[in-house]
């Protein structure tokens, strides 16, 4: 595994105060949150034959003070590969790169806000109860040729009777920034990674009801989680690669700035840079329930986007039998020892 050395004089470029000039953003806050460079060099953290619990509280103790994050400044490059479903690579293209906001708070709420100066192009969230994408051009075959603002949305207990698969669930997508935390009381396997590294495997269920494993690779030198792998059987369904850290005071956390994600199924790669990263801000109640409210009221029923239920969709378009799942099964034997 690479350690996470690049770049290391430019970690604290750029971080001074500033607005983020994104229109239709629902917040605004001011980025003052230090951070220092992380030096990985020296005392391992991990040493020996660690358990179980030892990683987990490992993981633990650098996540758990992050309640919420916001990062004013954040750089999205998408590209699509050859066997992306038509659907969606005709709604967003084959590439594309843009600025926008990002804000996570545990264990499910999720905002990126992106586009330019004088327009909102994306913006994809989940709050409690569901998850949406806003599209302003998106080539959507049902509206007919050109472009269109559209908004893809569903509840989590429709998405559920649906029997679809969504390539970035909120959970999934959280904790590929690295950002969750591990349930000790559940069941985990610890195996040998790579040199150097250690596999925490976590059986979860996605949000369509399915099983699968979570998987975070662990560097013992540093303590910190680089790669983030959702399986299914011995498919590797989706990768999270996790570099440029940083120290910051405010958690006190250690935490990627770059993150890149690979849906292996479509071959579709998403790189987010964060910047002006801000843990734990202060904002009130009133303020966090518009940063997670869905923008249907307001897009959908002024005409200003076409709503398509992904969940109708996908429950119209299954086969009659649902696709064969294999149960939990670890890539490699757990094991107690390093041999």
């Amino acid at each position: 595994m690479k350690q996470p050395t690049a770049n290391l004089r430019k970690l604290c470029r750029g971080l001074s105060p500033r607005y983020a000039a994104t229109v239709g953003v629902l917040f605004v806050l001011v980025a003052g949150a230090g951070c220092q460079a992380w030096d990985w060099r020296g005392t391992s953290v991990l040493t020996g034959q660690p358990t179980v619990d030892e990683v987990v509280n490992t993981i633990n103790m650098n996540v758990g003070p992050v309640r919420l994050l916001v990062a004013d400044d954040v750089g999205i490059t998408l590209q699509t590969g050859e066997r992306l479903t038509q659907r969606v690579a005709t709604a967003v293209g084959t590439h594309f790169a843009l600025r926008g906001r990002l804000a996570v708070q545990k264990p499910r709420r999720l905002r990126l806000i992106a586009g330019t100066s004088f327009s909102r192009e994306l913006d994809l969230g989940s709050n409690d109860r569901e998850f949406w994408l806003y599209l302003r051009q998106a080539r959507e075959p049902s509206l007919g040729p050109g472009t269109h603002p559209v908004l893809y949305h569903a509840t989590y207990a429709e998405y559920r009777r649906s029997g679809a698969e969504l390539p970035l669930q909120p959970e999934w997508v959280i904790a590929a920034l690295g950002l969750a935390e591990v349930d000790p009381s559940r069941s985990h396997l610890l195996q040998p990674g790579e040199r150097g590294t250690v596999e925490l495997l976590t059986p979860v269920t996605l949000t369509n009801g399915l099983p699968a494993v979570l998987v975070r690779v662990l560097t013992l030198r540093s303590g910190l989680v680089t790669q983030v792998r959702l399986e299914r059987g011995a498919t590797v369904v989706a990768t999270s690669e996790l570099s440029d850290f940083r120290n910051f005071p405010d958690g006190p956390s250690t935490l990627p700035t770059r993150v890149k994600i690979t849906w292996h199924p479509t071959n579709t790669r998403v790189t987010l840079d964060l910047r002006h990263v801000q843990l734990n801000p202060a904002l009130d109640a009133a303020q966090l329930a518009q940063l997670w409210q869905s923008p249907y009221p307001y897009l959908v029923p002024n005409g200003m986007a076409t709503a398509i239920n992904v969940a109708q969709v996908a429950a119209q378009q299954r086969r009659r039998q649902p696709p064969s799942v294999r149960l939990f099964e670890p890539s490699r034997p757990p094991y107690q020892r390093y041999p």
